[in-house]
């Protein structure tokens, strides 16, 4: 199962390939022989990250979000709408969010997808519905998560119960029993310390939640809890830093 963060680096790579020529058409069209120039500025590791042997641009999501961004009056705002350019910018932030390789809860994640693809609608189809695809399938894992977790607290409520269930009527019995083999005078107080001991009890199992769970995955990190929320992506969470706009850091994939 693709965690969330897994499903982000898909959506960047599908990015990469549905703007890819579409971005690189615009710069052949407007600065001719001069577009690698233009294009080589929009990576922040400069030309030798750039271009590959044979001249060709090594495009990554981050040079092609960045030269939509800056090349926006002059090449597309005739070609998109203010809606695309809106999509650029929050792209751009998802894009630096995962490549300092912070987690992602499902709401971010699924915008971040449901974004790219609806930047790709105008430029490439194919693209837009292999992202589409990949929402769709993070969607349904999501529900089935949810319904997983449902039942979990159910059957756990269902125990809980029966529980409460078996612990009054081993209370009763005892009770009764107790009474009536040495009488009411002689045996109040043991009586009274059962009814204490096992109401003790009982109140012990509904105070307390149970410390384990049913384990299973978490969405946004991919580790096996036992707990909602997951503790790794609180940790996480507290020791990471937000990142800069486009701040150039190790990324895992191509994207």
């Amino acid at each position: 199962m693709k965690t969330h963060h897994d499903r982000v680096t898909t959506a960047l790579e599908l990015l990469t390939q549905g703007l890819s020529d579409y971005v690189e058409t615009a710069l052949r069209e407007s600065y001719g022989s001069g577009w690698t120039q233009r294009a080589v500025e929009g990576f922040r590791k400069g030309r030798d990250a750039a271009l590959a042997a044979d001249g060709r641009v090594r495009w990554d999501a981050q040079a092609l979000l960045t030269i939509l961004w800056n090349e926006w009056n002059r090449l597309f705002r005739h070609r998109l709408g203010h809606a695309e350019r809106s999509l650029v910018s929050e792209l751009r932030e998802f894009r630096n969010r995962w490549a300092h390789q912070r987690s992602f809860e499902f709401d971010d994640a699924y915008r971040m997808l449901d974004s790219a693809e609806r930047l790709l609608r105008p430029i490439s189809q194919s693209a837009a519905e292999d992202v589409a695809r990949e929402k769709h399938e993070m969607l349904q894992e999501e529900l089935i998560q949810e319904d997983a977790v449902t039942e979990g607290k159910r059957l756990s409520r269902q125990k809980r119960w029966m529980g409460l269930a078996l612990y009054g009527s081993c209370a009763i019995i005892l009770v009764l029993v107790t009474l009536r083999t040495y009488g009411l005078a002689e045996s109040w107080y043991m009586a009274a310390m059962i009814l204490i001991s096992f109401g003790y009890f009982a109140w012990q199992m509904i105070a307390h939640k149970p410390l384990i769970l049913d384990p299973y995955e978490c969405q946004a990190c991919g580790r096996v809890i036992y707990s909602d929320p997951c503790p790794y992506c609180i940790m996480i969470q507290s020791a990471g830093t937000e990142a800069e706009p486009d701040d150039e850091v190790l990324t895992p994939t191509k994207a």
